[in-house]
């Protein structure tokens, strides 16, 4: 059996066992759960300026009392449905650790049938529109990272500016991993 993690890294479990002709081979799969992995992933560039809410700052302004969460989402797609149903889910706890919640979405992925506020995510989220992508590319290019759009792309952002978590693509609980690592900061 194996569990990927979204940069193509697997845990992996091998047993190995007979199946004997004409008879039933009973045999319980283990599927090793994926850990969270935090650590230094790079860095956010503090001097990027965005406008959100009409009012120009930087990404250094917005990481530098708390963390920042920042999620690149694709709304019309099932991974981001995925991962804002499970932001919701632990919306109180999200709010209790008061950590800025950013999703940004490019403006060609911007269904016209989304509406931010129906999802019921923590207070302090926020939504921005990510003009030609200029604000996911320029994390990449600080981290000399290839470009890529595996949405949605999670990274949570420390008050000095290191990305301590980041999660690519479908993920299972990642507000719990989420969670995790702010506690263990």
């Amino acid at each position: 059996t194996g569990n990927r993690y979204s940069d193509g890294t697997a845990l992996s479990m091998l047993t190995f066992f007979n199946v004997v002709a004409d008879r039933v081979t009973e045999f319980n799969l283990v599927i090793r759960p994926l850990e969270t992995r935090t650590g230094n992933f790079g860095s956010a560039d503090p001097n990027f300026s965005i406008k959100i809410n009409n009012i120009e700052t930087t990404v250094g302004e917005l990481y530098r009392d708390n963390y920042l969460l920042l999620c690149f989402i694709d709304p019309t797609r099932e991974p981001t449905k995925h991962l804002l149903k499970d932001l919701a889910t632990n919306a109180k706890a999200l709010e209790q650790k008061n950590c800025k919640i950013i999703c940004a979405v490019a403006p060609d992925k911007n269904a016209p049938d989304f509406k931010f506020a129906n999802w019921h995510l923590p207070e302090q989220s926020m939504l921005y529109e990510d003009v030609d992508n200029k604000w996911h590319q320029s994390i990449y290019k600080t981290n000399n990272w290839n470009y890529r759009t595996n949405l949605p792309e999670v990274l949570l952002i420390d008050s000095e500016g290191k990305i301590v978590l980041r999660s690519e693509g479908y993920q299972i609980g990642t507000s719990s991993q989420i969670l995790k690592c702010l506690q263990n900061e």
